[in-house]
């Protein structure tokens, strides 16, 4: 070590907080001076001899040759770079290695693992270590290390002192103090009576330090009397009893509840102040109430320290950090560490050894909070440390959550442990990373942590995602495949088709649309395909938005698989349930192949032309319904095709009464039938037309009264078959047409209603379906009572679930409590869900009325359906809005602004915000139009506040400032929804100019689709052609 106290240069050059040492350099400077001075000094030197005495000084084991013309300064600077090569470089050797060591005073995990391999060496002989030496090794995994926790630290003190036992290194009383300290500081103190032992094992002689280490070993149990007795034995050895040891009889008689003698112990010493640092007492005393949980008195006392203590100098302020994390394990209680935590003045920094010992341990201690998983008190200490030390724990945390995460089998414990982070604001949404991190691995551990994260505040956030619906559809998809009970299915599918018709609205990439197709196919294939009858139950429930897609998709693997008898059975359930068939264009093009091979079967043809007919909608395109017409057309054209299979397709499309001929299509079959000599098929043409043109003329007449004499005539002709006559049909358009009448000649409506069903034709009927449902609708809405009786005594009458809970609130008004629950237990009876689509419907056809009988309505339905509140709420929305609208209409805009927010809780959609914009710029209201501008950036988004409020400015002709509003935020993308409800508000406003200011917008913009394009461009010619500009 003799190089090391060379001189201060090399520690000031390579680490400032290194011990300087100055008495080798100067008694060497004194040698040098004594010793070769020349006797001779008044005589001349031969110059070329003046270089050849060389001297030779000894350093250690470096041998400096000095020359009279070279300086001291020279030779010396060499050494130097000498030693800082040595220490600097990679060490080859465990002494050249704890050199190193001793210089930096500071070690890592990787010291502590490289000096385990010195020790290993079996060829090393540990006899070689002074007791120094293997002091230095202990610290190395002790006051030393900051780096690490204490259990990871402690593992390498035993395998430090086991090695060291095996190459049989001689221990010496300091090697063992620091062995003894360092498994103390490491919170696994090693047995008194074992140190005991190990001291009389090596024949070591205890000193001061040895009885402090014990001192505080006894104390931290309470063991006052233990504390006692080493004073004693101190005495009795004639060693110097020393501040620390009365510090530990302090410490240990408030940790053992004798606070008054404590006090009475440091009172004692105050006139001593001579012998025993006072100061040092007072923090024993506030260890001692922070180890004993304390909380009043530690408060009292540390505000008491405040006042005496100057709190300028860290000195003071370094050991209250050991007093917080003493409080913080013994309590536990966050709010109380932060309570203690605001007491303690803050760091300045200074960055002495002691600064850095002392914070080192407090960091040290963090780090063993996070270790046991304490993230509350962990994240609470680490507000006392620098930024530096504080990001490091703060990415300990994370570390050591994403190994709990990748080891552990606990899914609530990693639940636990992220809401804590969460909480702490450690981790940002730890959950959804702990979740993507798994990937569905561990699927019980998945399943487990993504229930966690549903009832979370993450949830809310990102459940939109879609990494978020794919757990979400592939736990659906898991307790599917689990259940055998149809029931349980039904609700399954339901939910998860629900789920899907949702993201569909999203833009996703293909992989995530792949993804959904997927799960579609396989829902289709594995149980609608398999059990019709789940597919007939889907069907009728209400407000479901997804049974058009699934039954294309349906059909398409009925066709692919050729499963006819199913397709047919399907094609059954949808003619039941009035299911408008979307033209998908695979399944016209599978349609299209079996239905002009000759070979078809039959059947096959009948209920393959079937799908072609039900494709063919009013609402369709005229590109489309062409497509359609010249599949037939080719059909009846084809020659190969025998007559057998054409007939049954023609009676087919003519039972199904949808595909219609114009005139001038018509024409043109018979030309080319009569050019192709197949004349004898005309009669299918006239078939088709017989039905088709009966049906566009009843259709297209507005006259009532007319069709109501003809109807009387087809009832009174016995020449028409009873089976034949299409008067009931006639009924079901005259009855559709009395109710778009104003107003409603509701005595006729129930008359035509009543008939149908008591004809018991399901055809018919399922024709007029949904008509006693919007006839409900607009009886209640009218306060027509006496016809809403009516319409629910009309025999296998049949209504949506809101137009019953509708009707039933009409008994309500008018305290009619036992009908009412007649019709509650008729709900119930067809298991029939009363859901949020449902309330959401009901709410919409209410009479006038007030919130009172809205608010006893929504009581009874949660006492009888089992709903929530959430639920009952959205039955005041149809109230709110038109309050709303009045009062916007009255320009009492702050309540306008209220109940828009209480629209916006209830919906948890945004409502009226662009109105309420749009008004306070007319009113010159700049601070109404901020407020609703921040509510909406808080409650839905930063990019929604911007657009609507650029809409605002539009609608109000103040483009520039719309442009700059719109423009302030980059990347700002109007989504395919967004661009609906413009297009939608900007018709009815009739704002040309709102639009093309969009279309300016949007065009400009590489993520905008041509569909977005096509919309906005036909509004905006639907406008100029309205306007007639």
């Amino acid at each position: 070590m003799n190089q090391l106290r060379l001189t201060n240069v090399v520690r000031s050059q390579l680490l400032p907080k290194a011990y300087i040492h100055y008495s080798s350099i100067s008694y060497q400077e004194q040698v040098v001076k004594k010793e070769f001075i020349p006797n001779d000094k008044f005589k001349r030197r031969d110059k070329n001899t003046r270089n050849n005495n060389p001297l030779n000084i000894k350093f250690g084991d470096f041998n400096l040759v000095l020359k009279k013309t070279q300086t001291f300064e020279d030779e010396q600077k060499k050494l130097i770079y000498k030693h800082s090569d040595a220490l600097t470089s990679e060490a080859t050797t465990i002494f050249e290695f704890l050199d190193q060591i001793e210089y930096g005073l500071f070690s890592k995990a990787v010291t502590m693992q490289k000096m385990s391999e010195f020790l290993k060496d079996e060829n090393f002989d540990g006899s070689l270590l002074s007791d120094r030496r293997i002091s230095v090794i202990f610290k190395i995994s002790g006051e030393y290390n900051y780096s690490c926790d204490s259990y990871y630290k402690d593992t390498y003190t035993d395998i430090y002192f086991d090695l060291l036992k095996k190459r049989n290194a001689n221990f010496g009383i300091e090697s063992m103090n620091t062995y003894f300290k360092t498994k103390f500081d490491n919170g696994n103190p090693v047995n008194v009576l074992e140190f005991y032992e190990l001291l009389s094992k090596y024949e070591l002689e205890p000193n001061v330090e040895t009885f402090e280490i014990l001192g505080d070993v006894i104390s931290k149990k309470g063991d006052s009397k233990g504390v006692m007795e080493l004073i004693k034995t101190m005495k009795e050895v004639n060693l110097p009893v020393s501040t620390p040891m009365f510090g530990s009889l302090i410490e240990s008689l408030v940790l053992s509840n004798q606070i008054e003698k404590a006090r009475s112990v440091m009172l004692s010493f105050e006139n001593k102040r001579n012998i025993v640092n006072v100061q040092t007492l007072k923090y024993s005393f506030i260890y001692g109430l922070a180890g004993a949980n304390k909380f009043d008195a530690l408060v009292k006392s540390l505000q008491e320290l405040e006042k005496e203590t100057d709190y300028t100098n860290d000195e003071n302020i370094l050991p209250l950090y050991e007093m917080l994390f003493l409080f913080a394990r013994s309590s536990n209680n966050v709010e109380q560490v932060k309570k203690i935590e605001s007491i303690i003045p803050k760091l300045m920094f200074s960055g002495t050894m002691k600064y850095n010992e002392s914070l080192g341990k407090y960091y040290v201690k963090c780090l063993d909070f996070i270790k046991e998983g304490n993230i509350g008190i962990a994240s609470t200490l680490l507000n006392m440390l620098p930024d530096s030390l504080k990001a490091n724990v703060e990415n300990k945390i994370v570390r050591n959550f994403i190994k709990k995460v990748d080891t552990s089998n606990d899914g609530k414990a990693i639940v636990d442990e992220a809401k804590l982070l969460s909480e702490f604001d450690v981790i940002e949404n730890p959950l959804i990373k702990s979740l993507n991190r798994l990937n569905g691995n561990d699927l019980n551990k998945f399943m487990e942590i993504f229930e966690g994260f549903k009832q979370s505040k993450e949830y809310e956030t990102l459940k939109d995602r879609f990494f978020v619906i794919k757990i979400e559809l592939t736990k659906m998809l898991q307790e599917l495949t689990k259940t055998k009970k149809v029931d349980n299915q039904l609700e399954i599918i339901d939910r998860m088709l629900t789920q899907i018709s949702n993201i569909d609205k999203i833009n996703h990439g293909e992989f995530e649309n792949r993804q959904i197709s997927t799960i579609k196919w396989f829902i289709c294939n594995n149980y609608l395909s398999k059990n019709i009858q789940l597919y007939d139950r889907l069907a009728k429930i209400e407000g479901n938005n997804y049974i058009f897609n699934i039954t294309s998709q349906l059909i398409n693997g009925c066709l692919y698989n050729k499963q006819f008898d199913t397709l047919k059975e399907l094609l059954n359930v949808i003619k039941e349930n009035r299911i408008r068939m979307l033209p998908y264009p695979r399944n016209i093009f599978l349609v299209k192949n079996i239905l002009l091979n000759p070979k078809t079967p039959i059947d096959v043809a009948s209920i393959c032309s079937s799908i072609l007919s039900l494709s063919y909608d009013q609402k369709l395109s005229n590109d489309r319904k062409n497509e359609i017409i010249d599949i037939v057309k080719n059909i009846i054209l084809n020659k190969n095709i025998n007559e057998s299979s054409i007939a049954a397709m023609v009676e087919q499309w003519s039972n199904d009464g949808r595909i219609v001929f114009t005139k001038q299509q018509t024409a043109n079959i018979i030309d080319e039938l009569t050019s192709l000599g197949l004349v004898s098929r005309q009669k299918y043409i006239d078939s088709l037309l017989q039905k088709s043109n009966t049906t566009l003329r009843w259709l297209g007449t507005k006259d009532i009264l007319r069709l109501e004499k003809e109807l009387l005539y087809l009832e009174g002709n016995k020449d028409i078959p009873e089976e034949k006559n299409p008067s009931l049909y006639l009924r079901s358009i005259i009855v559709g047409k009395h109710l778009h009448e104003s107003p409603v000649n509701f005595e006729a409506v129930l008359e035509h209603i009543t008939k149908i069903y008591e004809s018991d034709k399901k055809a018919v009927i399922n024709k007029i379906s949904s008509i006693p449902t919007f006839t409900m609708e607009k009886l209640i809405s009218s306060n027509q009572y006496g016809f809403a009786d009516e319409l629910w005594n009309v025999k296998n009458i049949k209504l949506d679930t809101h137009a019953s809970l509708l009707y039933a609130f009409s008994l309500y008004l008018r305290k009619e409590n036992d009908k009412m629950l007649s019709v509650f237990n008729k709900i119930k009876n067809q298991a029939e869900n009363v859901n949020n689509q449902t309330i959401k419907i009901l709410s919409k056809h209410f009479p006038d009325t007030n919130e009172n009988m809205i608010e006893g309505y929504a009581k009874i339905l949660q006492q009888h359906f089992n709903i929530s509140d959430d639920m009952t709420n959205k039955m005041y929305i149809p109230i709110y809005e038109k309050k709303f609208k009045e009062l916007l209409q009255n320009n009492k805009l702050e309540e306008a602004f209220e109940t828009c927010k209480k629209i916006c809780t209830i919906n948890l959609m945004p409502y009226g915000q662009i109105d309420l914009m749009s008004t306070s710029i007319k009113n010159n209201n700049s601070q109404l139009f901020g407020q609703v501008f921040n509510w909406v950036k808080d409650t839905h988004s930063k990019f929604a506040a911007f657009i609507d409020a650029s809409i605002a400015l539009l609608e109000n002709d103040k483009v520039e400032l719309a442009e700059k509003t719109f423009t302030s935020v980059p990347n700002l993308l109007i989504s395919s929804s967004k661009l609906d409800f413009i297009i939608t508000r900007e018709i009815s406003l009739n704002n040309v100019n709102v639009l093309k200011f969009v279309l300016k917008i949007i065009s400009n913009n590489d993520k905008t689709t041509d569909d977005m394009l096509d919309k906005i461009i036909g509004a905006i010619i639907n406008i100029y052609g309205t306007l007639k500009l």
